[in-house]
């Protein structure tokens, strides 16, 4: 009789720690997707590299680009209206996104091989790092500190996302951009 209840214990302990197992296993799988979720929406990157050809949208084609006045490293405000008469390729990037960093030298040589539209990027990340990211790869153009505000009135869906406006201050195009070749077919689109 004392081992039948000593096995029935053993058994009950047995199936306690199945089940405690079990439940810090399903415990973790729920944290790993809610850290998961938190880190998309925070900081608003995808998962997937560009060159696959990841179709994000933001604002749609031929509505009116959202107004906004930044900051930029140079300590001046900047706005869209000042370039206003100008078609303008908004770059949208983040201090810790590696496909940014793969577009920067493309972006830069679009810059100095096209006169005719306005580049300016707009950065989310740290002040810090985003002035030592416009120094190292020598942008000229402006580069604008990020705030929440921007990002929802575009619509961010990731980075780097482009969008180009035209003269009327009309989005024109928007996407996910990663090469020369991606940047150029997005500007010269009919």
């Amino acid at each position: 009789m004392q081992e039948q209840k000593s096995g029935v214990s053993n058994l009950k302990n047995l199936l306690f720690t199945i089940l405690g197992i079990q439940a810090l296993v399903i415990s973790a799988i729920i944290l790993l997707f809610i850290q998961i979720y938190q880190i998309r929406q925070n900081f608003g990157i995808f998962v997937g590299d560009p060159q696959d050809g990841l179709t994000l949208t933001g604002l749609e084609s031929e509505t009116q680009a959202p107004a906004f006045q930044l900051m930029d490293t140079n300590e001046h405000l900047v706005s869209l209206a000042s370039f206003q008469g100008n078609e303008v390729l908004l770059v949208f990037t983040w201090t810790e996104c590696i496909y940014c960093e793969q577009m920067y030298p493309y972006l830069q040589q679009f810059d100095e091989e096209d006169d005719e539209i306005q580049v300016i990027m707009i950065s989310r990340g740290s002040q810090e790092r985003t002035i030592q990211i416009r120094e190292e790869q020598g942008f000229e153009f402006p580069v604008l500190f990020s705030d929440e505000t921007i990002l929802t009135d575009y619509a961010v869906p990731g980075t780097p996302f482009f969008y180009l406006i035209d003269k009327e201050g009309q989005i024109s195009r928007s996407g996910v951009n990663n090469s020369l070749e991606q940047i150029l077919a997005m500007v010269s689109e009919n």
